[in-house]
């Protein structure tokens, strides 16, 4: 029993040194001579041989480390891994190493992994397990000496390639060096384009990649790009965020050469657009051009991620569905890149179902709405000239914001204000940046959405109902929305306009979620599969339908911008029931709105 207590007493005074310490990691990533070791130590060897003598004896005298055989180098022993392990271990359970922090390519923040560096070493410089664990410890511990708030992923790289310099590996680093993103993404993108036949999808890719990174460190402020970082905040799409835009709207053409005109402008605009290309139809001479339109941009596959709406009134498509049928012939093959937008002045319950089965055979995906102004999507987008566009999207992320606040009410609607005042500097610099870009090239009005993240789930969180259920969360809920709009109204930027939306992008809405599980570690909302992209979730319960359309028809009157709902369901004319009731209440409000019908498969 002696033995052993002078053993660990041993082991206890010679890791008591932080010079030890120190010579006790760098052993534990390579065997070293006497010398490499001083030099690693930044010790002189004629004035600290003496010290470093004293030292190295203490390893070896508590076998922590051990002389190699063969090849006479010092290396770590089996009893020197174990120490090492276990204060690795005591420091994160004391809390005495700071947890790093990584700002991912996605746009979110989360705790340093070394694994995701050996695999990346592995997988684009096919280095060894062996080295690539190596490699990846030295480059953690210098990621601690640095004492950085946050690190970004271009840092890391850098610092992998400042040791892969260091150990004399060349020929990796090469094979990791970034021009505009990982030369590993440049030849993935390319095999890709290669396949395809397409070279605007690597021009895209890289596009987007350089303006994500250029907007995250320079373009937004520090603080601005943090909120977005930390999903209290989303601007979309920031891959387009100086240069693109959302969605653009054409009047239909009414002759040859307007077709030619539009279609021209598309096929140079199309890199720009993000999401939806919208053709608005006024008679039945617009609609056949739009048809011969949609065969060449669907043919030459012009759309490549996004898609594009037809807008028709009900009555124009019901009176002309025999045309339609042939015209629809035109586009070839259905694709679920093709979507209409039904205008509908008073909805009766046998027309939408008849609406309904001739679109379903015509395998085209509908909306329908009070507005021409109404996208698919859901927003709102006043016409003007030739062609309207939705520029960009701001979002709040309300969730977060009520939690970080300890749900307290005052503490929440403080905070909602604050993060709006980062979110409209954003705006109005990106305005006069896109108009130093495109002068008077560019004449129509800039339109924004912007809108609230996660609002029905923060009610329940402070409730544990929603607002249809209890006076108390509905007054929240409503609070909420009038304190982000009001906080709107500071907005002025020139011929700019922010429009209020009632949803969010999806990939916006899922960032968010993620952000929010990062931040706050809470294992619930991990599990969430409904991201809450609209204001009121469609597969919340409701006791009748009439209950949902009362509360939606309170609500819908803040949102400018469009209001879109979905309906869900198992049977199909129990859902175009429920979107003739619901249909009949919002109209009342007079704002624009969208309501999109989905029928569940199984039960």
């Amino acid at each position: 029993m002696e033995e052993v207590s002078i053993n660990i007493n041993n082991i206890l005074g010679s890791i008591a040194s932080t010079t030890r310490l120190k010579m006790l990691r760098l052993l534990s990533r390579k065997e070293m001579g006497y010398s490499e070791l001083m030099d690693s130590l930044g010790m002189e060897k004629d004035r600290d041989a003496g010290k470093f003598s004293y030292h190295l004896k203490k390893l070896l005298d508590s076998r922590l480390i051990e002389v190699h055989k063969e090849t006479g180098k010092y290396k770590i022993s089996r009893i020197g891994l174990t120490v090492l392990e276990n204060l690795d271990k005591l420091e994160k359970a004391l809390g005495t190493k700071e947890m790093l922090i990584v700002r991912r390519s996605e746009n979110i923040i989360e705790p340093f992994d070394k694994t995701k560096i050996i695999n990346s070493l592995m997988k684009e410089a096919n280095i060894t397990p062996k080295l690539a664990i190596e490699i990846a410890s030295i480059v953690e511990e210098k990621l601690h000496n640095l004492k950085i708030e946050y690190l970004t992923a271009p840092l890391i790289r850098e610092l992998v390639n400042t040791v892969l310099l260091d150990m004399g590996l060349e020929k990796y680093r090469h094979k990791l060096s970034r021009i505009g993103m990982p030369i590993y993404d440049v030849s993935k993108h390319l095999k890709k384009t290669s396949e395809r036949g397409d070279p605007r999808e690597f021009i895209e890719e890289s596009s987007k990649s350089i303006m994500r990174e250029y907007c995250l460190q320079d373009f937004l402020s520090r603080n601005t790009a943090e909120m977005h970082l930390t999903g209290r905040l989303d601007f979309y799409p920031l891959d387009h965020w100086l240069t693109g835009i959302v969605a653009r709207s054409y009047r239909a053409p009414s002759n040859d050469e307007e077709m030619l005109e539009t279609m021209t402008d598309i096929a140079s605009s199309i890199i720009n657009i993000k999401h939806e290309i919208n053709l608005k139809v006024d008679d039945g001479g617009e609609l056949e051009n739009a048809f011969r339109m949609l065969r060449h941009i669907v043919s030459k596959s012009l759309l490549k991620g996004r898609y594009i709406s037809i807008t028709l009134s009900i009555r124009d498509l019901l009176e002309n569905h025999a045309k339609i049928m042939e015209l629809s012939k035109m586009v070839g093959q259905p694709t679920r890149r093709v979507k209409t937008v039904i205008v509908v002045d008073e909805l009766v319950y046998a027309e939408l179902l008849k609406l309904d089965e001739l679109l379903r055979n015509l395998k085209l995906q509908y909306v329908i709405t009070n507005s021409e102004e109404s996208l698919y999507c859901g927003l709102r987008l006043p016409m003007e000239k030739s062609f309207s566009d939705i520029h960009a999207i701001f979002s709040l992320n309300t969730l977060l914001s009520t939690l970080e606040s300890n749900k307290e009410v005052d503490s929440i609607l403080k905070r909602i204000r604050e993060l709006t005042t980062y979110g409209l500097s954003a705006l109005s610099k990106r305005t006069k940046t896109f108009e130093e870009i495109y002068g008077k090239r560019y004449s129509t009005k800039i339109h924004y959405a912007s809108s609230l993240w996660g609002l029905f789930e923060a009610t329940k969180t402070i409730y544990g109902v929603g607002p249809q259920i209890s006076k108390e969360s509905y007054s929240f809920f409503n609070d909420v929305i009038q304190s982000f709009i009001e906080s709107l109204k500071k907005y002025s930027s020139g011929r700019s306009r922010l429009l209020k939306s009632s949803r969010i992008p999806k990939s916006s809405a899922q960032r968010m979620l993620r952000a929010t599980y990062h931040k706050l570690s809470i294992d619930e909302l991990n599990k969430m599969r409904d991201y809450g992209f609209l204001l009121i979730p469609p597969t919340e319960k409701f006791r009748n339908i009439e209950e949902r359309a009362l509360l939606e028809s309170r609500i819908a009157p803040y949102f400018d911008g469009g209001y879109l709902t979905i309906i869900k369901g198992y049977k199909r004319k129990k859902i175009i029931e429920d979107a003739t009731i619901l249909f009949e209440s919002l109209v009342k409000t007079e704002n624009p709105f969208t309501i999109k019908i989905e029928e569940a498969l199984t039960v």
